[in-house]
C-alpha cells in the first residue's frame, strides 16, 4: 500500500491510496483457497475443484469482494498512520471508469482511490485559573411563597352555577350537534362538554356565539373551521351548531384552606407551604446552576478560537433544520404563520 497526501487544505484532507496488483493478486489467491475446500461444482469431487477453474468461475465476483475487503483495511490504516482524528466517516472514491475497473478486477492493473475527509481541530487550552465567576444567588422570602400559593389558587379555581347571563371566564356545560350544509359530520356531536368561556381552546365563532347564554337555554351557533384545520375535510368549512346549555357556573378562587391542600395531595396548609418552598429553593438552584453554567461556556469561549469542520456544522444545520421543518409540517403551519 502506498498512500500519499493530495489536499491538506485547513481541516480538509484527501489521500490517494494505491493497492498494488500484486497485492490484490495474493488475497485473491487466498480467498480461492478457502473457496477451494468448500466449492461443490459439478464433475469435481468435494475438495478438488483447481483452483484456476474456480477464477474463472467465480474470478470476477470473488476480486470485487477483495477490492471491498482490501479498501476496508487500507483506509482505515491510512488514517491511522497519521497523528488526525477524523471528525466523521471518510468518503471512499473508487475508480468509474468501466475499462480501468476491468484491468483491476483482472490483475492487469493497481487499485488507486482517494479517501477524503476532515479532521477535528487540534485545541490549545486556555490557563483555566484565569476564569473567575460569581454564582448567582436569589434569597427566597414569604412574600415568594404566599405569590406562588396565590398561583396554585389561580390554576385550580372552582366553579360555583349562577342564573345568570354567561360571561367572560365563565364555565359552560353544553351538549352539541354540528352539521355542514344541513348534515352532521363525524366528531361533530358531543354531550356534557366543559368549554371555558374566552379560552379559545374551540373553532373561532363557537365560543363568541355562547357569550350572554344561560342555563337550560338553546341556542344555534355558526363558527368556521381553520383552513389549516388537522381533519382536511373540516378545513376552512362553516358549521352549525345545535347546542343545549345545561350549566352556566363561574370562577371563583378556592380559599387557601386544610380542604384546598388535601385536593392537592398534602396533609396540611403549613404542609403546602412546605413543599412549595421547597420547590421554589430547587428551581432557583437550577436557575443559578444554569446561569454559572453559561457564564463558564461564555468563558471558554472567549478563552479559545479554533476552525471547525465545515461537515460537522452542516450536518448539525441540517440536524436543526429537519426538525423545525417537521415541526411546521405536523402543526400544518408555514413561516409565514
Amino acid at each position: 500500500m502506498n498512500v500519499t497526501e493530495a489536499n491538506a487544505e485547513g481541516l480538509r484532507r484527501k489521500l490517494k491510496v494505491v493497492i498494488g496488483a500484486e497485492e490484490l493478486e495474493r488475497r485473491l489467491s487466498a480467498r480461492l483457497d478457502e473457496l477451494k475446500e468448500r466449492a461443490r461444482l459439478k464433475g469435481f469431487r468435494p475438495g478438488r475443484v483447481p483452483k484456476e477453474h474456480l477464477r474463472k468461475v467465480y474470478g470476477r465476483s470473488v476480486m470485487a469482494e477483495v477490492v471491498q475487503q482490501a479498501v476496508a483495511e487500507t483506509s482505515r490504516e491510512a488514517i491511522s498512520q497519521r497523528d488526525e482524528r477524523p471528525a466523521f466517516q471518510p468518503t471512499v472514491a473508487l475508480p468509474e471508469d468501466e475499462a480501468e475497473i476491468d484491468k483491476i478486477f483482472s490483475g492487469a492493473s493497481d487499485l488507486a482511490y482517494t479517501l477524503s475527509f476532515e479532521v477535528m481541530p487540534k485545541i490549545e487550552t486556555m490557563d483555566f485559573g484565569k476564569i473567575a465567576l460569581e454564582k448567582p444567588v436569589a434569597a427566597l422570602t414569604d412574600e415568594d411563597i404566599d405569590k406562588a400559593l396565590d398561583r396554585i389558587r389561580a390554576a385550580n379555581l372552582r366553579y360555583k352555577p349562577k342564573e345568570g347571563k354567561a360571561e367572560k371566564g365563565d364555565r359552560l356545560i353544553i351538549d352539541f350537534v354540528g352539521k355542514i350544509d344541513g348534515e352532521a359530520f363525524p366528531g361533530g356531536s358531543t354531550e356534557d362538554a366543559p368549554i371555558l368561556l374566552g379560552s379559545g381552546n374551540f373553532i373561532p365563532g363557537f365560543e363568541e356565539g355562547l357569550m350572554g347564554a344561560k342555563s337550560h337555554e338553546e341556542r344555534e351557533v355558526e363558527a368556521t373551521f381553520p383552513a389549516n384545520y388537522q381533519e382536511a375535510g373540516l378545513a376552512g368549512k362553516t358549521a352549525r351548531f345545535e347546542v343545549k346549555v345545561k350549566e352556566v357556573a363561574s370562577p371563583e378562587t378556592p380559599p387557601l384552606d386544610e380542604e384546598f391542600a388535601k385536593g392537592l395531595g398534602v396533609e396540611s396548609v403549613d404542609a403546602l407551604r412546605d413543599t412549595v418552598k421547597k420547590r421554589l429553593e430547587q428551581d432557583r438552584a437550577g436557575a443559578s446552576r444554569l446561569k454559572l453554567k453559561r457564564a463558564l461556556l461564555d468563558a471558554l469561549n472567549e478563552g479559545h478560537t479554533f476552525e471547525l469542520p465545515p461537515t460537522l456544522v452542516d450536518n448539525e444545520f441540517q440536524a436543526i433544520w429537519h426538525q423545525v421543518t417537521g415541526d411546521l409540517d405536523r402543526t400544518k403551519r408555514s413561516f409565514a404563520d
